[in-house]
């Protein structure tokens, strides 16, 4: 029993100081950098504080206490704020189908997987970067949270992920929370307020 402990522990130890960090329920692990899941997030390719940072769109960062997520970025409170779309002269009969296929993958769900040895990501490199032992594509995707994301498809809303084709994130200034809404282009940033 004895030596079985002295194994485990030598095993652990060694995947925590060579392999970088290893993730759990309470751990996460962006390329190799350990971050508490109860206060720290992963955006893009930071960590950032859950009560601080938001991250919008395709992993853009921002602080919650001066700046809001709306639609197409990151905006300052002082300036504008998030508000429903409803433009009367581009409004469309909804029963028409659009002449493109909505082909729309998964966002990947890294608490929901479990880490393969043989691809475990523990490291970034120049040609991928890891997201609590999985590793994504630099130039397609990007971290929200536990999610890998698609650059071209989805985006990233204060916690929850959200697709450009068909859904958007908003922001109530009035209950300082965020949704994300099921319609393409729900909400904009408006400057005369």
């Amino acid at each position: 029993f004895f030596m079985n402990t002295i194994a485990v522990v030598f095993v652990l130890c060694f995947a925590c100081c060579v392999l970088g960090c290893v993730p759990s329920d309470t751990q996460g692990c962006l390329n190799g950098v350990a971050y508490d899941n109860s206060t720290q997030y992963a955006c893009r390719n930071d960590i950032y504080y859950l009560s601080q940072t938001g991250c919008c769109a395709q992993g853009i960062p921002f602080d919650l206490s001066t700046q809001f997520c709306c639609y197409d970025g990151v905006h300052d409170d002082a300036d504008a704020e998030c508000e429903p779309w409803k433009p009367v002269s581009m409004r469309r009969d909804r029963g028409t189908k659009s002449i493109f296929q909505n082909t729309k993958d998964e966002p990947f769900d890294t608490k929901k997987h479990q880490v393969s040895p043989e691809i475990e990501c523990t490291h970034a490199n120049e040609l991928f970067g890891c997201l609590n032992g999985f590793p994504y594509d630099w130039e397609t995707q990007f971290p929200c949270y536990e999610y890998i994301l698609d650059f071209s498809t989805q985006g990233c809303c204060v916690g929850e992920f959200y697709y450009h084709s068909n859904q958007t994130c908003c922001y109530d200034s009035s209950t300082k929370t965020y949704s994300v809404v099921n319609e393409a282009h729900a909400c904009y940033a408006n400057y005369n307020v």
